[in-house]
């Protein structure tokens, strides 16, 4: 059963608000779900604390399944292939070079 906050939002700071991955929208209120704390909810949890410390971009690699995840202020995308890039220190990784690499 989620565990309801007291906060209330409109629909409309929602509708602009970074996606939560454990978090509903449900009768004008914000839910978080019971996505317990082992595995990657327990990592996402603590990387957002990075995030939060001001290091804008965290990429997160799943080499299993060849897809990255990254990490922003603005919330969490998946990246299947093309350029993880960091702008702000010129740092970029091509994945199809690092999911190639696995295969040596």
């Amino acid at each position: 059963m989620a565990a309801n906050s007291s906060a209330l939002v409109s629909v409309e700071q929602y509708l602009n608000t970074a996606y939560e991955v454990d978090c509903d929208y449900v009768d004008d209120q914000i839910e978080e779900r019971n996505v317990g704390e082992g595995g990657m909810s327990r990592v996402i949890r603590r990387l957002r604390d990075f995030v939060a410390m001001g290091v804008p971009h965290v990429w997160i690699i799943d080499p299993a399944d060849r897809v990255a995840m990254v990490l922003t202020e603005q919330g969490i995308r998946l990246q299947h292939d093309g350029l993880l890039v960091a702008p702000e220190i010129s740092l970029s990784s091509d994945l199809a070079e690092r999911f190639a690499a696995l295969e040596r």
